[in-house]
């Protein structure tokens, strides 16, 4: 709690009773409602004079709302911030409902006093409230603004309530803090990132409210709101260990003079798993005489859940804590003698072990892998990257290709773990791909695809079988249309080869028929060789043709074959 914060509330629950001093009539009743209008900022600067010490008390003791005073004393030590005073018939907001926090319950107390100590043994209590036998603990969970004490919006003479501020109220969020809402992990143990405003993304850190309500303590850790069957046992604690003097008025508390108040400390501590143990050492002053040395209690407030941790040394100066797990341990010490008491709480804040990030490992399947067309596709596999944690993005890049093959947006799956790559024209490809981690470090590995030409044979040349025709006949058609390809020829070309000098008339010699005419007796020799669409030409192809002197009636031709 911010010191003018502090003040402030202190002054609210002095004001009522300052003001009967300040008035020109002591006798007159005025309204304590009237005490926060802001028309009469006079009386605030009336009473800073008597906010502490000996005016405070004898001002509230003339007025009959205080509480004992050795019985505040007592309590001193663990609520530092406890007011001796009281309002009459005040509550939170002027309500005490929900709009200003959270009321836990508490039945069967005698008197104010035994109702402050059960507040004053929860970290997390703001005001006291006691009417009848009934006292609550109240809890402001919504702000230090919606629990500032107001006049009750309903009183009774007969049964009035009595409203005691046992520890200022906080802030329900730590402005030195920052986060950015939905991350948080930002924040500490028992915390969430609460929006700056409905617009923003980033925030502060406050106490969680679900499933279970948080509280920030002094020194600012969220501790959770306990429950009201939790409270009897505080309750049951307190009345064994006589922790509560339960005076019914002032008049009637009778607590020996010889009562010495102990002044009680114990270091809290902070540590981080693997270290699981704390040893810790409660000192009172004054000192203890020799001859009669102080008893030491250690009782287990609270503790993470299944686990009150392992403990040693209970009735010592030195409790000594092993096996501790993450979360908060809360533990108080009483020290005592025949003559003097005093108590103290401590806190231990075990931290989870800090993860070591190992760094993410970017792995594409194949690394190697080579396609030839008509296939153009192909896909790259990086599932197989790890982490220690978790992979939170993919990132693929061509870094090299060929100069034609254009790598769009659209074929990049941005923040995939598998790539699709299309369209691939012949060349070496190189992609890149680079995985990111939860804590922003980043590794790369490359895959390399080959994209090979389609295989594209050369055509095979068939001029057809040799030939044999009897004069007359001085005509005839070579067939080269059994010529072949894998893909489509598109260029026949015919020649006559051996003894060129014979006579012949040669037509359509770029087709896949040649047309002879003019032939005389003799050997002819064509050759055949066919272009494909590549530009490849096949090897020549020869075929011959027999033209014999005429013998009696013979065909007027026929094939026969000839060993080449």
């Amino acid at each position: 709690m911010p010191p003018l914060l502090f003040q402030i509330f202190s002054l609210v629950l002095i004001l009522p009773y300052s003001i009967s001093i300040s008035s020109e009539n002591p006798n007159q009743s005025i309204n304590s409602a009237d005490i926060f209008q802001p028309e009469a900022p006079e009386l605030l600067l009336s009473v800073q004079a008597s906010q502490t010490g000996t005016g405070q008390t004898e001002e509230c003791t003339r007025l009959g709302n205080c509480l004992d005073g050795t019985f505040t004393q007592l309590l001193k030590s663990g609520c530092p911030t406890l007011q001796q005073s009281f309002l009459i018939n005040f509550l939170p907001n002027g309500n005490g409902n929900t709009s200003a926090g959270l009321s836990r319950s508490v039945v069967s107390m005698k008197s104010i006093e035994e109702c402050v100590s059960i507040c004053c043994q929860v970290d997390t209590c703001n005001f006291a409230i006691m009417q009848n036998s009934s006292c609550h603990l109240f809890f402001c969970n919504n702000g230090v603004n919606s629990c500032m004490p107001k006049a009750a919006d309903s009183v009774s003479v007969e049964n009035p309530i009595k409203l005691v501020l046992v520890r200022p109220p906080a802030e329900n969020f730590r402005t030195n803090s920052s986060c950015e809402t939905g991350a948080d992990m930002q924040c500490s143990s028992n915390e969430e990132c609460r929006r700056k405003n409905s617009r923003s993304r980033n925030g502060y850190c406050g106490c969680k409210q679900e499933p279970q309500p948080y509280l920030f303590d002094n020194q600012w850790i969220c501790k959770a709101v306990p429950s009201d069957e939790s409270l009897e046992t505080v309750t049951l604690r307190s009345k064994t260990e006589n922790l509560v003097v339960p005076p019914s008025t002032v008049s009637t508390v009778t607590t020996p003079a010889t009562i010495k108040i102990l002044e009680v400390s114990v270091v809290s501590k902070n540590i981080t798993l693997p270290e699981n143990e704390v040893f810790l050492y409660a000192y009172a002053l004054p000192q203890s005489p020799t001859d009669h040395p102080y008893s030491y209690e250690w009782t287990l407030i609270s503790h993470p859940e299944k686990d009150p941790a392992n403990t040693e040394g209970q009735t010592t100066g030195t409790l000594h804590l092993t096996h501790l797990i993450p979360g908060v341990y809360q533990f108080q010490v009483t020290v005592k003698s025949s003559d003097a008491t005093g108590a103290a709480n401590v806190t231990i804040n075990v931290h989870p072990a800090k993860r070591i990030n190992q760094g993410p490992i970017s792995i594409i399947s194949p690394p190697q892998q080579t396609i030839q067309l008509p296939t153009n596709s192909a896909v790259l596999d990086g599932t197989s990257s790890t982490d220690d944690d978790k992979i939170v993005s993919y990132k693929w890049e061509l870094q090299k290709g060929p100069i034609n093959y254009g790598f769009s947006s659209t074929a990049q799956q941005t923040n995939s773990p598998t790539l699709q790559i299309n369209d691939l024209v012949p060349g070496n490809y190189t992609f890149k791909l680079t995985v990111e981690d939860v804590d922003h470090e980043t590794n790369s590995s490359s895959g390399n695809v080959t994209v090979m030409k389609e295989i594209d044979y050369p055509p095979t040349a068939n001029a057809g079988k040799d030939i044999v025709i009897y004069l007359p006949q001085t005509e005839v058609t070579l067939n080269g249309n059994a010529s072949t390809d894998d893909k489509k020829i598109v260029q026949y070309e015919w020649k006559a080869t051996g003894d060129v000098k014979k006579a012949v008339d040669m037509q359509d010699t770029h087709t896949a028929y040649l047309k002879l005419s003019g032939l005389e007796e003799g050997l002819y020799q064509f050759e055949l060789t066919v272009t494909d669409e590549a530009g490849q030409i096949s090897k020549p192809s020869t075929v011959h043709l027999f033209v014999k002197k005429p013998t009696g009636n013979p065909p007027k031709g026929y094939f026969i074959n000839v060993v080449q």
